[in-house]
Parts: C-alpha cells; sequence; structure tokens
C-alpha cells in the first residue's frame, strides 16, 4: 500500500532492506554445485517469481482478494488462481502495477502462500528479519516464527528458531491492499553470523541436473529416510511435494524414472535391495498424490553408480541417494551457458569438456545420454559457468554421462571399465 511519505520514511527507520541475493556460505546451507546457486529470482517484468516451474525454489499460490481486507486470509477457504516460482524474496519498497506476467494482472488485494523446504547444514540459531508492505507471516515446520501482518506501510518484524540439522519445510504467506506500493525481503542470519537474503536454491536438498531431454534431480538419503531404512521421514513428504508440484505435474505424459542408490558398506544383496526398496517406496508416494502408475519406474542399482570414491565417511554420504530421471525434453529449458553442450533449468548443473587437460576423453554434460562407443571413458570437465574453480570426473556408465567434484590439478587416468 502506499503511504504519506514522511509516515513510510519513519516506519521504514532502521529497516535493512538487501539490494540484491547475496551468496550464502556453505557452512550455512547444504549447497550443490556453485551453478546451482544463481541468485534472482524473476524474468523481466516479474516482482514476486517467475511462471516457470523450479524444483528449487518457493512455489507461491496467488489469490484474489476481497477490496478492504486488513489481513491475511484464510487460504484453505480460497481458490488459487496461478502460481509462481521465487529462489529468493527480495522486493524492496517500490510502486506495484505490472500484476504477474502469464498469470494475472492483479496488483492490488491479492494474497501470496510461498511453500518449500530447505536444508539446514548445521545445527544452530536462525535469525530471520522479514520486511512488508503489507501483513505477512513466516512459518518454519509449521510454527510461526513471524508474525508481521495487517495492513500498513513498510515495516520490519523478526524472529528466531532454533533449527538442527536436516531438511524444514517453509511456509511465507503476504498480501497486498490498496494500490500501489509493495515490499517484502526475507532475511537469515544462521548462528549469530551476517544478514543474507534467503536463498532457496542455495538452501535447497534438491539438486538438479539437465541433459538432452532428461531432467535429473538427485536428493541425499537422509533427507528421504533414516540411515538403512525405507520408510519415509517427516520432512520428506514436504520435499517430494516440492517435486510433484514443480516438476512431475507440469510434465503429465512424460515418464519417470526413481533410482536408489547406496554406498559400498554391506553385501551386494543388501544394496540392491535396500536400494530398490527406497526407489519403490518413493514411487508409491509419487503414485497416492496424483502420478500416473504407468509411467513411474522404481530402480534399484545398490553401490553400482557412486557419485564419488566410496573412501571417506562424507563421500559415502554422498553416495547414498535417491535419483528421479524426467525423460521430456521440454522440462529443460535452454540457456546461454557458455560451451553448455545441453540444456539447463534454473538452479541445474552443467558441465562441458575440458580440451586442455591432456589424456582425457572429450565428454558432455552431466546427465545426458553417451554414446555406446563411450562406454567406460572417463574425462575431465569444468562447471559450465566456471564459478567454483574447481573441476570434474566424468564417466560414460550405461548410457549416462556421471560425474563428481574434485579439487584442481587433475592428474590423468586411463578409461574406467564399465560399472
Amino acid at each position: 500500500m502506499r503511504w504519506p511519505r514522511s509516515l513510510t520514511l519513519l516506519a521504514a527507520a532502521g529497516v535493512s532492506c538487501a539490494g540484491s541475493t547475496s551468496q550464502r556460505p556453505a557452512s550455512v546451507f547444504q549447497v550443490g554445485d556453485a551453478a546451482s546457486r544463481a541468485s534472482g529470482t524473476t524474468v523481466a517484468g516479474a516482482v514476486f517469481g517467475s511462471k516457470d516451474p523450479d524444483p528449487l525454489a518457493l512455489r507461491g499460490e496467488i489469490y484474489n482478494l476481497e477490496s478492504g481486507t486488513s489481513k491475511l486470509p484464510d487460504f484453505d477457504k480460497l481458490h488459487s488462481v496461478g502460481a509462481i516460482y521465487a529462489s529468493s524474496l527480495n522486493v524492496p519498497e517500490r510502486d506495484f502495477q505490472q500484476g504477474f506476467p502469464g498469470v494475472t494482472d492483479r496488483f492490488e488485494w491479492f494474497a501470496l502462500d510461498y511453500k518449500g523446504t530447505f536444508f539446514a547444514a548445521t545445527a544452530a540459531r536462525y535469525d530471520f528479519h522479514l520486511t512488508s508492505d503489507d501483513g505477512s507471516k513466516l512459518l518454519i515446520d509449521g510454527r510461526q516464527v513471524i508474525d508481521n501482518d495487517g495492513v500498513h506501510p513498510q515495516q520490519r518484524v523478526d524472529g528466531s528458531v532454533d533449527l538442527e540439522a536436516g531438511t524444514h519445510s517453509m511456509r511465507l504467506q503476504y498480501f497486498q491492499g490498496p494500490r500501489f506500493g509493495i515490499a517484502l525481503v526475507l532475511e537469515v542470519s544462521v548462528g549469530g553470523g551476517p544478514l543474507q537474503t534467503f536463498d532457496a536454491h542455495a538452501a535447497s536438498p534438491i539438486q538438479a541436473a539437465c541433459g538432452e531431454g532428461k531432467l535429473r534431480l538427485t536428493l541425499d538419503a537422509s533427507v528421504l529416510f533414516k540411515l538403512d531404512r525405507d520408510e519415509l521421514q517427516p520432512a520428506a513428504e514436504a520435499v517430494l511435494g516440492q517435486i510433484e508440484s514443480s516438476v512431475i505435474a507440469p510434465h503429465p505424459g512424460a515418464r519417470l524414472v526413481v533410482e536408489g542408490h547406496t554406498d559400498d558398506t554391506g553385501t551386494d544383496e543388501h544394496n540392491d535391495d535396500l536400494s530398490m526398496r527406497r526407489a519403490r517406496t518413493v514411487v508409491r508416494w509419487l503414485v497416492g498424490h496424483g502420478a500416473a502408475a504407468d509411467r513411474v519406474e522404481a530402480k534399484g542399482y545398490g553401490k553400482r553408480w557412486p557419485k564419488v570414491p566410496n573412501t571417506s565417511v562424507e563421500n559415502r554420504a554422498k553416495n547414498r541417494r535417491v535419483e528421479m530421471v524426467l525423460l521430456d525434453p521440454s522440462a529443460c529449458r535452454a540457456e546461454a551457458a557458455s560451451g553448455a553442450t545441453g540444456a539447463s533449468v534454473p538452479g541445474a548443473t552443467t558441465a562441458t569438456v575440458t580440451s586442455s587437460d591432456p589424456g582425457w576423453a572429450a565428454c558432455g554434460v552431466v546427465g545426458s545420454p553417451c554414446p555406446k562407443e563411450k562406454e567406460g571413458v572417463t574425462c575431465g570437465a569444468k562447471a559450465a559457468q566456471g564459478a567454483t574453480g574447481f573441476s570434474n570426473v566424468e564417466t560414460c556408465t550405461e548410457g549416462v554421462w556421471r560425474g563428481f567434484e574434485v579439487p584442481p590439478p587433475m592428474t590423468p587416468r586411463p578409461a574406467a571399465s564399465p560399472r
């Protein structure tokens, strides 16, 4: 809403609003490849998010409100008019008249209900700052942390919560009353550290990679299951729901393969059985929540496809994972990644050939198909955006380029045999 300038300045005194999304230290959240931490949430003309589905972002449902609404509504009693996706909420005070490009032209008397998940790498106290014009609320794991509701000019309200390491759900509700002024900024400080704009991409428990006609989503097994178990943990439902709404539902005709993977601990028989049981558990959940049973398949690969060598406790944890492969070219949005030979989605990890590394064979985009003649070939690559300065090792395994990061410089080695 728009208040007289004198009142706005008084209300805004002391309010901290970041002007751009900051990158978060890796110690704060579980952060994937640097290419997946791209800040910026919108397409041209958008303010609160983009209509393009993004599995790593917060999904915001849009609702129309009655004129004169003075507080957040009961969203369960309303019908959504569309959805947008935002990797961060960083909208400093401004005029708003353009509505939601591609969704609705509503610019006053509307509400947004954002939902998503984030992964906390360490147990710590999380201090959230929520700035809005008009009302807003923040809930973590279903518990209200901040109440900044009501019709008011830009103002900030703070709240704190102690979180354990692991996956947590987030819900942020916002409404705009009378035209034209808006503001919505969510910031976080972890363990007394610097205040930064919350970045859903950096904090996502999901990693995404896009190749030729395939979108591959990777989740650490600990996000979904307890060690050596195949029953979903409570927090897993929010993560799977996020994937279902942003990836599976928009592609109703696509085939989905759910893969279970383990580390090298235990017998081959046990690992094969555990990986298949976990994959089937995920498939049952997806089918029970709307996915067509005839297009979802479970596969258990045991220890055969490690992402990284099983040489440490940390590496074994990375190899215990569930991957979902969506076979639909439209799921991959082409982007201008320098030198990339494929497509990507928001937050996707891509890789290109590093021809300067002698002795390494040419490779393709991580997650993309590789030809039969390359089966077992190992090669070197670098992140497409070059943000980390790290190199990758890739191996053509069962028709797919699979890779993992290692610090440079790399020592060339002969081609690996197929796993």
